[in-house]
């Protein structure tokens, strides 16, 4: 489980997480703190710098950095491109596809 909201929705998130599973939280710095049932919690963060992401945004203007999508699949088989990607079956980038 991936959480961007943190409160509340990690609290209701983390019911769906299997046993053994782990929810990763990118919002609260205690998601710990509720463990059961064999499910751990982390939290993960990126502290972005201003000079790389200037320099990134540099190289996207000047077309020397682009990404590369290997494949783009709906978000309900994610786990098909995951096993693909693990597999070393799909070049670049997988991207989920989510719908709103």
């Amino acid at each position: 489980m991936l959480d961007f909201v943190g409160s509340e929705a990690l609290v209701q998130s983390r019911e769906i997480v299997i046993s053994g599973g782990t929810g990763v939280s990118l919002v609260e710095d205690k998601p710990t703190a509720r463990e059961r049932d064999g499910v751990r919690g982390i939290f993960f963060i990126v502290e972005p710098r201003s000079s790389e992401l200037t320099e990134l945004a540099r190289r996207i203007d000047a077309g020397e950095l682009r990404p590369v999508s290997g494949q783009v699949v709906p978000l309900a088989e994610g786990q098909r491109a995951f096993e693909a990607k693990r597999a070393h079956g799909v070049k670049g980038k997988s991207v989920l596809h989510v719908r709103s």
